[in-house]
């Protein structure tokens, strides 16, 4: 364009020189236009130039900004980490606590500690099974995270919701009078109506504390229970009739109730989550040397489902003092499931599991979360 406008400015200059000054003016006014198209052309592709410049410079900014992924890996790995030591140290304080009869403030702090560590876990086996969406990473965590908490928030309170109301009056009573029996049961002075006691001596602290915990929700369904409520209490049926016979409040009824079905459903649901994500980070663990051993990534699928298998395994056939005592196999157990069969899960799953690891509660509880107490923040 430039070599054309040079060519038109020789000509006019021609004419300019060589004609009227009719002539002169149009050929000025047509230098003039010439000038300033060149003008204006060359400012057009100066903006052009500029405005890529500017766009390479925001895509490279954006490449920057964005999160390595073996970044974004690694804290993946230590988060998964830290998560489980954090479960396994709420476990032992929830276990700590529901040793005796807990207030209204104790349970509330319970559940709502209990419901929002276990979405987290939730959260962190979402996120890894959405790794094929097409969306940033810090968001795709932030939706697993909110979706976690909102579900396992919804889950856990509609099912300690819909125990309490499918309980009838009797048993929220029983619940009552069973709360200030557990550590009797720990302490292995109870015995059943056949002579069973409920527990042998000597037991180790963690078997004391989940005895203590657990009792009023295996006990619930005891046969010929006011007799046997009656013989633990060391009074006669007829004065456990007059006690049944009482008007509680329903604040009361609800709170021992959930006294009694809270801990095994949240010690249970808590140790699900940390050995579910133990598991996944030993898989992940293994990945690390994936490149240098060469392994396929189905091995370490397999491996993780593995160690998964294993630790539930580990969890709920190593021997329990409580759970295999005569009392529970013979008497307690087959009313407790005939009655409420997913109570029954509830309390022989914790009754195995939680004992087991809680060499490793009480060690991410000292040395995880430094002893604090993880209270009601509200």
């Amino acid at each position: 364009m430039v070599i054309i406008f040079r060519v038109d400015l020789s000509v006019l200059f021609n004419i300019f020189t060589n004609h009227s000054k009719a002539i002169r003016i149009c050929t000025s006014i047509c230098f003039g236009i010439a000038l300033i198209a060149l003008g204006l052309s060359t400012c057009s592709t100066s903006g052009v130039s500029k405005t890529y410049k500017k766009y390479n410079k925001l895509v490279k900014a954006k490449k920057n900004l964005a999160p390595d992924p073996k970044f974004n890996w690694w804290v993946l790995y230590f988060f998964t980490f830290f998560y489980v030591a954090v479960e396994f140290g709420f476990n032992y304080q929830m276990l700590d606590l529901t040793v005796d009869f807990a207030s209204e403030d104790i349970l509330l702090g319970l559940e709502f500690w209990g419901r929002v560590i276990s979405g987290v876990g939730l959260s962190l086996v979402l996120y890894r099974l959405s790794s094929g969406m097409n969306i940033f990473n810090s968001l795709r965590y932030v939706l697993c995270l909110i979706l976690g908490i909102a579900l396992m928030w919804n889950v856990q309170k509609m099912l300690t919701d819909y125990l309490v109301e499918q309980a009838n009056l009797e048993d929220k009573k029983i619940s009552l009078l069973l709360a200030v029996l557990g550590s009797k049961a720990a302490d292995g002075s109870l015995a059943t109506l056949s002579g069973n006691p409920i527990v042998s001596q000597p037991l180790l602290e963690q078997d004391r504390k989940i005895t203590a915990s657990l009792f009023s929700a295996i006990a619930l369904y005891a046969p010929n229970r006011k007799e046997q409520i009656a013989a633990w209490n060391g009074s006669s049926p007829e004065q456990i009739q007059l006690l049944l016979a009482t008007d509680y409040t329903d604040a009361q009824l609800a709170n021992a109730y959930r006294n009694l079905i809270i801990p095994p459903l949240t010690l249970g649901i808590s140790i699900f989550f940390a050995l579910l994500n133990l598991a996944q980070w030993a898989g992940m663990t293994l990945s690390i040397l994936e490149k240098r051993w060469e392994i396929s990534p189905w091995i370490i699928r397999v491996f993780t489902t593995l160690i998964f298998i294993a630790l539930l395994l580990f969890s709920l056939l190593a021997a329990s003092p409580f759970a295999d005592s005569r009392a529970y196999q013979e008497e307690l157990k087959k009313p407790l499931y005939e009655n409420d069969y997913f109570l029954g899960i509830l309390t022989t799953v914790s009754a195995h599991a939680v004992p087991n690891w809680y060499f490793l509660s009480k060690a991410c509880n000292q040395y995880v979360l430094g002893g604090v107490q993880l209270k009601r923040p509200y």
